[in-house]
Parts: C-alpha cells; sequence; structure tokens
C-alpha cells in the first residue's frame, strides 16, 4: 500500500488503531508494506491501542504480522497505550520518518511494544522533536513472551525507552549517546 504525497490520516478514533489497523487472520506470515511517501502524515487520530497505528490484538492471534513505514510523519496522536504506535503483536519496521509528540494515558507516548510484539528501527528518528516522551518495551509473561527493540545504525532514539520484566534491546551498530 502506498500513500501519497501530502496525503493525510487526521482526526479517526477507534479502539484499535485510531489511523490504521492491521490484523492478519492466517498461519500465513502476513506483510503489510506500508510506504508513506514525503509529507504523509497521521495526526490528530486516537485510540484505546495505537493512537495512529495498532498492529495485532490483545486476544491470541498469530503473531507474524509485520508493518513497514519507508517515511512518514506521524505526531500528535492520542492512545491509552502507544500514542504514535502499539505492536500487540507481530513487527514494526521504520526505516525513515519522525514519530514525535505523541501522548498516552497509561503507557508509551510515542511507541508500546506489547508481548509478542517487536520495534525494529533502521532509519528515522524517534522523539525527535526533544519532547520527553517513551517508548514501553514488555517483558517476559507467563508464556515467555516478550517484546523486543531493535537499532540498527540510522536509528535515532530521543525518547526514554522504559523495559518491564526482561524486556530487551538488540544494537545491531556502534551505540552512541547524548544523554546518559
Amino acid at each position: 500500500v502506498t500513500i501519497g504525497v501530502l496525503a493525510t490520516i487526521t482526526d479517526n478514533k477507534a479502539t484499535y488503531g485510531g489511523g490504521l489497523y492491521y490484523d492478519g487472520d492466517t498461519n500465513e506470515p502476513a506483510v503489510c508494506n506500508i510506504n508513506l511517501e514525503a509529507s504523509c502524515k497521521f495526526a490528530g487520530n486516537s485510540a484505546v491501542y495505537g493512537g495512529a497505528i495498532c498492529i495485532g490484538e490483545l486476544v491470541e492471534s498469530y503473531n507474524n504480522h509485520i508493518v513497514r513505514i519507508t517515511l512518514a510523519t506521524i505526531n500528535t496522536n492520542f492512545a491509552q497505550y502507544g500514542g504514535a504506535v502499539a505492536i500487540l503483536r507481530g513487527t514494526l519496521e521504520v526505516f525513515g520518518g519522525d514519530i514525535s509528540r505523541n501522548t498516552c494515558g497509561v503507557r508509551g507516548d510515542n511507541i508500546y511494544v506489547s508481548l509478542g510484539g517487536t520495534l525494529s528501527v533502521y532509519g528515522g528518528s524517534v522523539g525527535a522533536d526533544g519532547v520527553s516522551g517513551e517508548i514501553v518495551v514488555l517483558g517476559n509473561n507467563s508464556e515467555g513472551r516478550s517484546g523486543r527493540m531493535q537499532l540498527a545504525s540510522g536509528a535515532t532514539i530521543n525518547d526514554v525507552v522504559r523495559l518491564f520484566d526482561g524486556a530487551k534491546i538488540f544494537v545491531t551498530s556502534d551505540l552512541t549517546s547524548s544523554k546518559v
């Protein structure tokens, strides 16, 4: 799916994903490539899970959903969990763009990674505006599932990252920080 130049997804409300909700329903890997071109944005959306985007459901669903964002601006969205994005099951791959200035009611101003979810950041920035936000990654549960976060060269994370109950961050390049 490609959303064109100057397209906006704004002012929507839902329980899952105020702007976009993706949850496959087969045992086969379900891949949804979302290419958001320059000047395309999600703004002013709200939900319980994932103000702009939600991947998967809290109920038992398949864990092989993949959403890829190549260029997007995801700002000023609100959700109880994951002001910009909630990854409940499956993977969000970010290759570019800006995810910042989103807010939450409970956890994850910008991104919320639940049990069975993975966030992989290869480029772009999360929290680039310098405003204090957070990425929340949940750890192990009784079934042994855990949220994961992977950072690669070219990724910029300016948010506070909060890990719960053994969650892990995987760094695939040199790690540098301007803040300790």
